[in-house]
């Protein structure tokens, strides 16, 4: 796991099978002195490496929290590495680990094809004829096809996801919805099977389309949002403009140009839900 208390320690030996002797230093690394308040922590699980320069670096996990919590789940840290009398000395004069880089926001295309892009997941177990590449006048589309799973139901959903990697992250789609009796389409911001929102396009109890956000904490579904997607003449398709942008612990969820709702997401996290990683946004059938 990654906690607040953890540390880095180092042994040593002349021989693999021992006998070890622990650095008179240790802990060699840790953050837990630096307090609640700190922008780095739960830093631990070092792993060094030497490249092809000779230089040695070290990679660790750590969390970046925000108001208590992080959204993100533990990430992968890199310092610097140098040795004094033997043993390895972690950012030398510094000490401990710094952001190293400021968040810029930029843009990514996923081009649907018979090989996914390396950035995309599934959940558990796909099953291969739900995912569909259909040509279209507008480029290669995704088509999912829903046999009713549920995240909720140890099944296997039809969704793909991205790893949200910033504490400002948004993912948006195109999608073309065909109306069917109890089946729903959109976009989810998923923790695991308990812990996710859902913005989706679905039918309510007169056959209307509506779009739905959905907050599942704990196993326990609350409906948070509810609007009619069309209100006159609907047809049994229509293309819909998904967004769900992360900032912070509020997740905002747009359709068309337009917010739906907003979510304060800090349940959904490790520090509330249990587990080490952070959340992944998709699509979902």
């Amino acid at each position: 796991g990654t906690a607040y208390s953890h540390s880095i320690c180092v042994a040593r030996s002349k021989e693999i099978t021992g006998p070890y002797e622990g650095c008179p230093n240790n802990p060699i690394f840790t953050h837990r002195h630096l307090g609640r308040n700190a922008a780095i922590q739960n830093v631990g699980h070092g792993d060094m490496v030497q490249n092809s320069d000779g230089e040695w670096y070290i990679v660790m996990l750590a969390t970046r929290p925000e108001e208590g919590v992080a959204p993100l789940g533990r990430e992968t840290f890199l310092a610097k590495v140098e040795w004094e009398d033997g043993w390895p000395v972690i950012n030398p004069g510094i000490g401990m680990l710094h952001e190293g880089h400021k968040e810029t926001k930029k843009e990514y295309l996923i081009e649907w094809s018979e090989s996914l892009d390396e950035s995309c997941m599934f959940y558990g177990h796909p099953v291969k004829d739900r995912y569909i590449v259909k040509d279209s006048s507008d480029g290669d589309m995704m088509m999912l096809r829903t046999d009713g799973a549920d995240f909720g139901k140890k099944q296997s959903p039809t969704y793909i996801g991205v790893r949200v990697t910033e504490k400002d992250f948004s993912v948006k789609t195109t999608m073309r919805y065909y109306s069917l009796e109890k089946e729903e389409a959109g976009l989810v911001y998923l923790y695991d099977e308990k812990n996710y929102v859902k913005l989706i396009v679905c039918r309510n109890e007169q056959q209307k389309s509506e779009i739905r956000v959905v907050l599942t904490e704990n196993g326990r579904e609350n409906l948070v949002k509810r609007i009619l997607a069309v209100e006159k003449g609907e047809a049994k398709e229509k293309e819909y403009e998904l967004e769900l942008h992360l900032s912070g612990l509020l997740l905002s969820c747009n359709a068309d140009g337009k917010s739906v709702a907003e979510v304060d997401v800090r349940n959904l996290t490790s520090e509330v839900a249990g587990g080490f990683v952070g959340c992944t946004m998709g699509i979902y059938a």
